[in-house]
């Protein structure tokens, strides 16, 4: 078109416009611009409302992908300083001698993975509490309200988030958390005979069944299973037994469960202290029983409990358990619901306010959650009301904040302000 002399400008329908004025309503229009004409499709009268349904989709996108890396980042970080210091607190059990030094790793990761569904609810509320609290901050959300995104279209995209993660705490807290209870405990009978020796320190005196079973060993065996150079006082009903043997091991009976310390080659003194009464045995072998439950404490059985037979169950203490664990997946989308308005700020108006706020909330709920969970085991609340009153409370408070943050009651306390005042 700039060949054959054309101006650049609108036209339409063979007249000319000025350079800048826009084109007409009605019909197709063409602008010249350094000789290469653009094709300027008509304004249809619904174009407002399709870009409304575009932009809708897009925001909840954004806040869907911005809170779920928030919430990934944050499980990782929690993840990593419990692994941290689950090993090395497990380290100190390994130098004191209580556990085996190749259980350290499977139980760090039972751990990790008995826990991961409890990490859940608070890292998702952080998670929250950053992204939307960043999105009022940089002026986002104001932006969103003057084109017309409200509060709900941003519960919409939190929930949008909210909802799989609450599922997939529930799973984690139903049936991997009683899971890995049990495996735990798989692991610690599995190498009981282990574990048990593992708890006697060598070079030092041991003492067990409230100072009735003393026990000293001079060395241990490479793989921890025999001992070497023992010494041994054991107190049955007023009468001391004094056991020498060159060599001690574990042995479990079978029928009965009882565990035993059997000593081989050794010599047995027993008597009453204070009187000439004492006896001098040789024995090739000689056991002495030791009380598991001193030596090695077990996993509760209703925390490993499945979850489907927390449900079945009549007891009170097992409902309790069964409602402590459905309250995790729960307090997602309570703190979900209670995260937006707390996230809200000015965009010169300090976070420190509202966070503080935000994690007195947290702890006041996890405190509320233990409490009510402790008073039905006892009975101190009735069994219908259980622990589900926690969840709704949140929910209250997270409707009493939206009011107060609301426009209407804004005012209203600005012209009750304004009459007292004046």
């Amino acid at each position: 078109m700039q060949g054959r002399g054309v101006p650049c400008g609108w036209f339409t329908h063979g007249r000319r416009r000025a350079n800048g004025v826009a084109s007409p309503r009605d019909g197709a229009s063409v602008y010249a611009k350094c000789g290469r004409p653009r094709l300027r499709v008509p304004r249809q009268a619904g174009s407002a409302n399709a870009l409304k349904r575009r932009l809708l989709p897009i925001i909840d996108g954004y806040v869907l992908g911005q809170t779920l890396k928030v919430f990934g980042a944050t499980v990782l970080v929690l993840l990593m300083a419990l692994f941290a210091f689950g090993f090395v607190r497990l380290l100190g059990k390994v130098a004191a001698g209580s556990i085996p030094a190749d259980v350290v790793l499977p139980l760090v990761g039972l751990e990790l993975l008995r826990v991961l569904g409890l990490l859940v609810p608070p890292a998702f509320f952080m998670a929250v509490l950053y992204v939307v609290g960043r999105m009022f901050r940089d002026s986002e959300m104001t932006a969103l309200a003057a084109s017309g995104v409200g509060t709900f279209r941003i519960y919409r995209a939190v929930f949008a988030a909210a909802v799989p993660v609450a599922l997939a705490s529930g799973v984690l807290v139903m049936f991997l958390l009683p899971m890995a209870n049990q495996w735990i405990d798989v692991l610690r009978n599995s190498r009981s005979d282990v574990t048990e020796l593992a708890g006697i320190s060598a070079g030092q005196f041991n003492e067990y069944s409230r100072g009735d079973l003393v026990l000293y060993v001079e060395s241990f065996s490479d793989d921890r299973s025999r001992l070497h150079n023992i010494f041994v006082q054991h107190r049955q009903r007023d009468r001391l037994g004094i056991v020498r043997a060159d060599e001690g091991y574990h042995f479990v009976d079978e029928p009965t469960g009882d565990r035993f310390l059997v000593f081989r080659g050794g010599h047995r003194y027993e008597g009453t202290a204070g009187t000439s009464e004492f006896s001098v045995s040789d024995f090739d072998e000689y056991g002495v029983r030791v009380r598991r439950s001193e030596i090695e404490a077990r996993v509760p059985p209703r925390k490993a409990r499945p979850t489907a037979a927390l449900m079945r169950s009549a007891d009170v203490k097992d409902q309790a358990e069964f409602q402590y664990r459905l309250a995790f997946p729960l307090s997602v989308l309570a703190f979900t619901l209670i995260s937006v308005p707390l996230s809200r700020s000015l965009p010169r108006q300090g976070v420190a306010g509202r966070l503080l706020l935000a994690i007195l909330v947290y702890f006041v709920f996890m405190n509320l959650q233990r409490a009510a969970n402790a008073w039905m085991e006892n009975g101190t609340t009735p069994a219908w009301l259980g622990i589900w009153w926690v969840p709704l409370l949140m929910v209250l408070f997270a409707f009493v904040v939206l009011l107060t943050d609301s426009l209407r009651f804004v005012a209203w306390r600005r012209r009750l302000l304004a009459r007292v005042v004046g």
